[in-house]
């Protein structure tokens, strides 16, 4: 729940029976929770992740899978309009005032740097750049595609690709390809800018991102299949996006890598002791790999309601069966690992 009072009512955004959030108004004077008022109901399209209020109207940020949509709609629900957004990308940061018409966001895309811009929530006109971040890459260096594919259970998962404009695809001729991922903790892997990969992709290198189970792409309920006992899901989410890129020609196992961090160490982890003829390379960065350990060290206890506490002979069980360190095994020929703290 957040929300901001207006007048004798208070804006409430809420996942309260809602995995993808709706909006309702709360009289402050009657505030029972059976008057609340639905005013903008939860969405098969659109998953919610930030409410702003500007002057008689509310600011609506949304994921349509993986992408940022911009709306805008009056205090009583009725919807005005989508705010057009330069490309697909990522929208964040919005500010907004009760007295202005005038409103704020930053967007960024995987070609776009941050980029801070302008818009008015009465007049029907593109939103105007007012501050860019330096070093803008040209965007024409590359393509952006999203595809969709099927986990094993046959869930629909989306994933970007990224690649130079004039790389022809062949599966005579496979690239090396980078595939990433996060799927862990509600969080979303949206299309941001990322220096790094810039390099990789002027090179020749394709790079993929993979929008698996466990984040917030399409609410609580794609966190929940990616969290606890249902943490293999995203391993299997992340395994099939290579299968993926292998089946479409992009590349081959003797030309995939695949990288993540933390939570993404962890996934990598995964997919490397129970595919390893999937991949030549692995990057795990700041990675947990001891499964029935990990809540000893530092603050790991804290993140016992996402993996579950190894402790609870049901949560060991399930975390046992996937954790990295115990299903190393001898003779198999691993694929090539850089470790990072």
């Amino acid at each position: 729940f957040y929300g901001r009072i207006i007048g004798e009512t208070l804006y409430m955004v809420t996942n309260l029976k809602a995995p993808r959030y709706k909006v309702v108004a709360v009289d402050i004077n009657n505030p029972a929770m059976e008057n609340w008022k639905t005013i903008i109901p939860e969405s098969d399209d659109l998953t919610i992740d930030r409410v702003e209020f500007a002057k008689g109207h509310l600011i609506i940020s949304g994921l349509k899978h993986a992408i940022s949509h911009l709306h805008i709609y009056t205090l009583n629900g009725q919807h005005v309009r989508e705010v057009p957004l330069p490309t697909l990308g990522t929208v964040t940061g919005i500010t907004a005032s009760l007295d202005s018409s005038t409103s704020f966001f930053r967007f960024e895309s995987f070609l776009v740097p941050p980029a801070i811009c302008r818009f008015s929530i009465e007049r029907d006109i593109k939103p105007e750049v007012v501050l860019e971040s330096a070093g803008a890459v040209d965007p024409d260096l590359a393509t952006i595609e999203q595809v969709f594919y099927h986990s094993m259970d046959g869930t629909r998962v989306p994933m970007f690709i990224i690649k130079r404009r004039d790389l022809e695809i062949s599966k005579a001729q496979p690239v090396p390809t980078v595939l990433s991922g996060y799927g862990g903790f509600n969080l979303s892997r949206t299309p941001v800018y990322s220096p790094a990969i810039l390099p990789w992709i002027e090179s020749g290198g394709i790079y993929a991102s993979a929008n698996l189970r466990g984040g917030s792409e399409y609410g609580e309920n794609w966190h929940r299949a990616g969290m606890r006992e249902n943490k293999q899901n995203v391993f299997d989410d992340f395994i099939y996006a290579g299968k993926y890129l292998i089946e479409q020609g992009y590349t081959d196992p003797g030309h995939l890598g695949i990288w993540g961090r933390s939570n993404g160490g962890l996934l990598v982890g995964a997919a490397l002791t129970q595919c390893p003829d999937l991949f030549r390379a692995v990057v795990c960065g700041v990675p947990l790999l001891d499964m029935v350990r990990y809540h000893k060290f530092l603050i790991a206890y804290l993140w016992c309601s996402e993996y579950g506490d190894p402790d609870d002979p049901e949560a060991f069980k399930w975390l046992y069966a996937y954790s990295p360190y115990h299903n190393v095994k001898e003779n198999v020929s691993y694929p090539a690992i850089y470790t990072s703290t």
